[in-house]
């Protein structure tokens, strides 16, 4: 690396030479943020795959810790390992402290809503009207995580335990320094006194690590636990939320969206069992094959066409007519001529009653995605019969729901009072420009491994050198290279976590607060893992002793007033944020005082 970058020592002690530093700072700190934000953007694009919840809960925070744990590990590297350590451990206490403090505040300022008379937020609100009003509404405002309450608190409680490897490194330093002068007494350590305790703390680093270790592939084991196990509700849910916003917002056809999701159910369970009201079964499989559904491809049939299904039951009988079955179809982007509507109507009335019950349409749509082509789009032949590229041309059932509102024949859509939590497509991947929803997804995943790929060559090719400048720029202003890590690396390395959390909250919705606190708890959960695994690798193979007992006590202090914040307030105000956001200058305040004035390393 010292041929490829300047290095900070050879510049001159002069105004000049600071100048110089600070250009390189600046150079370093742009190409960083670049890195991690094509970090952000790869993940960003992973989250619109069908696999969302894998990946928001562990590919998201693992990557977002890369830039901390590539400065961490190269702060550790080198002849003066044990001294530019401190820029990695500041920048690791500076990141954790950050991200459970100031994103956290931040979030609660963008998401506040109004509280009614009991003080609890109104997020139930008529369409149109703001939830905050007016903008200037500071103290008589909050936001609650309600909806999802019992997943912060678990993180929450992922977030403690996986600190426990701080207490067991720190119990073997402080008895290794109890027996080598004193726990107050080591502020001046000499080669001698430091090989002696790094002889002596290095069982206690290699227990740590391991439980670190262990903890790290726990936590990954339980997200996929939750993503793929008994248990898929959440997954289901996001899965069906994905598929019809899809096909409501994208353009693409029903039957080219459903079939992925069906597909990842097939794998996931055997097929024990087929959909059927009283009538034959059918395969979701296409081509006439006697393959068995299976309960939870039912179940995701059913709770992806149900929304469809109630927009139009008018008048609440829960029944469609023919007339509303087109509307059904034209908003499932599946437009049906006349003829063609009402052979398929008369197909699905099994009972002839001249209405179709759910159980009906269910069937009904069952036989109509295993029957179709799933690279056949309703859409495009629709255009090809407008152009005079198809032979036969009908009139076509009314396509729009707003068209057919505006007209009478239909109320517009209820207010389910509370945004939906759907990923936006970016244009570059816009349904129209693909043949098939597999080609889309594969085109989404390549360009997000490449941006992740990209972004991380970027990180680890650029920590390195910003260790040695932000070490140089402590040795140049005497302050201590802690303090310059614990505050400057964070502003560089988590700036994507922060705006996201604050994006997240700016939809002002109850999940979207629990999407933005799950998101920072998980960013701190891959800090006391992922992060600290490295570090105490470096502490146990480089024969380093720790003297990190203040910044330790900083860390734990801040995670367990933010366990005991979300667990005792279901309602966060800006009082809340404001004692939260107080716990970052707290925390710096902490580590001065044990060291300068208690005698703590």
């Amino acid at each position: 690396m010292g041929t490829l970058f300047i290095d900070p020592d050879d510049l001159p002690n002069t105004a000049l030479g600071d100048l110089q530093l600070l250009q390189l700072f600046l150079a370093y700190a742009y190409l960083l943020y670049i890195g991690c934000q094509l970090i952000s953007d790869g993940a960003e694009l992973l989250m619109l795959t069908p696999y969302s919840k894998l990946v928001g809960s562990c590919i998201l925070p693992v990557l977002g810790a890369v830039p901390d744990g590539a400065i961490v590990l190269f702060s550790g590297l080198g002849p003066n390992a044990q001294s530019s350590l401190d820029i990695g451990v500041g920048a690791l206490a500076g990141s954790t402290v950050m991200l459970v403090t100031i994103p956290w505040a931040l979030a609660i300022y963008g998401g506040r809503v109004n509280l009614d008379d009991r003080g609890i937020p109104k997020y139930a609100v008529p369409r149109g009207m703001p939830r905050l009003s007016p903008p200037e509404n500071y103290w008589n405002s909050g936001v609650t995580v309600a909806s999802g309450y019992a997943v912060v608190l678990t993180m929450a409680l992922w977030m403690l335990a996986t600190a426990t490897p701080y207490l067991i490194v720190e119990i073997g330093a402080l008895v290794a320094e109890q027996k080598n002068g004193g726990i107050t007494n080591q502020q001046d350590v000499d080669d001698d006194k430091a090989e002696t305790l790094a002889l002596e703390e290095s069982p206690a680093a290699l227990v740590a690590l391991l439980v670190t270790v262990f903890w790290f592939v726990a936590y990954l084991c339980y997200q996929y636990r939750c993503a793929y196990g008994e248990n898929t509700t959440t997954l289901e849910e996001r899965q069906r939320a994905a598929t019809v916003n899809t096909v409501n917002k994208a353009g693409v056809g029903l039957v080219a969206a459903i079939r992925p999701v069906l597909a990842a159910h097939s794998k996931r369970a055997p097929p024990v069992a087929t959909l059927s009201f009283d009538a034959e079964s059918v395969p979701l499989t296409g081509g006439g094959g006697a393959a068995a559904s299976t309960p939870t491809e039912d179940a995701m049939l059913k709770s992806i066409l149900t929304p469809f299904f109630r927009r139009y039951d008018v008048d609440k009988t829960g029944t469609l007519s023919i007339s509303e079955l087109g509307r059904v179809f034209a908003d499932m982007n599946e437009n049906k001529s006349a003829t063609d509507l009402r052979s398929l109507f008369e197909e699905y009335d099994r009972d002839k009653s001249g209405q179709l019950s759910f159980e009906e349409f269910v069937l009904g749509m069952k036989k109509y995605v295993a029957a179709k082509d799933p690279n056949y789009s309703e859409a495009e032949e629709h255009k090809r019969r407008k152009s005079g590229k198809a032979a036969e041309k009908q009139p076509v059932v009314v396509a729009s729901p707003m068209v057919a509102g505006k007209a009478g024949l239909i109320p517009e859509p209820e207010d389910d009072n509370e945004d939906e939590e759907e990923e936006e497509m970016p244009e570059e991947f816009a349904a129209q420009k693909f043949h098939s929803v597999d080609e889309q997804q594969r085109a989404i995943k390549r360009s997000a491994l490449t941006k992740c790929v990209l972004g991380t060559a970027v990180v680890l090719c650029f920590s390195d050198p910003i260790t040695d400048v932000l070490d140089e720029v402590g040795d140049r202003t005497g302050i201590s290279a802690f303090y310059i890590g614990f505050v400057v690396a964070p502003l560089i390395t988590n700036g994507s976590e922060l705006l996201a959390s604050y994006t997240f909250a700016l939809k002002k919705t109850s999940k979207s607060m629990v999407v933005a606190y799950e998101q920072l708890l998980g960013a701190a959960i891959m800090n006391n893992t992922y992060c600290l695994a490295i570090f105490l690798m470096l502490i146990y193979a480089q024969n380093l002793y720790w003297n990190y007992t203040a910044e330790v006590l900083s860390i734990v202090f801040a995670e367990i007033v933010v366990f005991f914040i979300v667990t005792t307030f279901k309602v966060h105000t800006l009082k809340t944020a404001v004692a939260v956001l107080s716990l970052y200058p707290l925390t710096v305040v902490i580590v001065y005082v044990l060291e300068n004035f208690v005698g703590l390393s």
